[in-house]
């Protein structure tokens, strides 16, 4: 199984953001994980959409970022993942009766920070990856 990863600099490693299918074809032909779509915001409040399913979302802001997960957005098992590329760090937060869960915080840790998120169940979404310590 290929996974994509990001770089830790605190920890000088490279980390596992999520797993990808075995065998998937990426977009170059080769096996691993890719994205559907690629796609940057640039305002400090983002809705995610249907056509951020399966993509790369790059949140390019100076000032704070807050990403929301809609009510019955997705289906089980849908990811997104997203990138704080600006200085803006990015909060995710989840619509009326949407329930997120982490083992830290809501938060990317720095600039070029990824975070995924996957849904779980209805309305139930985990965050995984490089957030900021609790």
């Amino acid at each position: 199984m290929t996974q994509a990863k990001y770089y830790d600099s605190a920890s000088g490693t490279w980390k596992a953001i999520i797993a990808g299918p075995a065998g998937a074809d990426g977009a170059d032909g080769t096996s691993g994980y890719s994205y559907t779509s690629v796609t940057t915001y640039t305002s400090t409040s983002v809705t995610l959409g249907n056509g951020d399913i399966r993509g790369l979302i790059l949140l390019s802001n100076a000032s704070a970022i807050t990403a929301t997960i809609p009510a019955s957005y997705g289906t089980t098992g849908d990811t997104v993942t997203l990138l704080q590329y600006g200085a803006g760090q990015v909060t995710v937060a989840g619509a009326g009766g949407v329930t997120l869960r982490n083992s830290t915080t809501l938060k990317t840790r720095a600039q070029y920070s990824a975070i995924t998120l996957i849904r779980l169940a209805t309305n139930e979404w985990l965050i995984a990856g490089d957030t900021a310590a609790a």
